[in-house]
């Protein structure tokens, strides 16, 4: 997936969408393992309002320090989430805010996309959607449809999120995202992290979600 900076950056920002952040007042918390050697990584905390319209994550390294932070404010767009995230390690700091009317998706705001089109890739239906990118002026186009893997359970939804572009697709592999189908809750990510290495290399992560009342 090493083909280029400006490739690799979607992909990255692609996997800040993931986490089910808008979905109910529960705490969830991720444990992110290393995708190849199975290692833990970190921990992501989830933290919701009871509204469910400001959410915040923490992430934890494996000693429960929090070494990164991003708050979500879902009161104007569901689907496109104003949004601050810091990187405590890396001085890395970045922001999104968009109007009420913005038709796009945005961050977590991709959780409650997929929701929004459950029945259409329940049945299979490939969905297309624009996806804002920070620092990215113009949105990138991509698809979500069901592809269910082997081991994808019959009380599963498991999709696949790439780009939208045959050419291009060639290049990143795709994101795989397993959802409970009665809770319509996102319990496993796999691929690229959002979350960076301490040296500032890409993270491949197997996340694991589990939800507490």
């Amino acid at each position: 997936m090493n083909i280029s900076a400006s490739l690799r950056c979607p992909v990255v920002l692609l996997s800040l969408i993931l986490p089910p952040q808008a979905i109910a007042s529960a705490d969830i918390v991720g444990e992110a393992f290393a995708l190849e050697s199975g290692s833990l990584l970190y921990r992501e905390h989830h933290f919701c309002e009871d509204s469910a319209r400001k959410c915040s994550i923490e992430y934890r390294d494996q000693d429960d320090q929090v070494f990164a932070r991003k708050d979500l404010d879902y009161s104007i767009n569901v689907l496109a989430p104003t949004l601050q995230f810091s990187d405590l390690r890396l001085s890395q700091h970045v922001s999104v805010d968009l109007s009420e009317s913005v038709d796009l998706v945005v961050d977590a705001g991709f959780d409650n996309f997929v929701r929004s089109r459950w029945n259409d890739l329940s049945v299979g239906e490939p969905v297309d959607f624009e996806f804002k990118i920070v620092g990215r002026e113009a949105p990138l186009k991509m698809v979500a449809h069901n592809k269910p893997e082997a081991d994808c359970a019959m009380n599963s939804l498991c999709l696949e999120v790439g780009l939208n572009s045959w050419l291009l697709s060639r290049f990143v592999d795709p994101i795989r995202l397993t959802y409970d189908r009665d809770t319509r809750r996102l319990m496993r990510y796999q691929g690229i992290s959002n979350i960076r290495a301490a040296d500032g290399s890409a993270l491949n992560v197997d996340i694991i979600y589990e939800y507490e009342e």
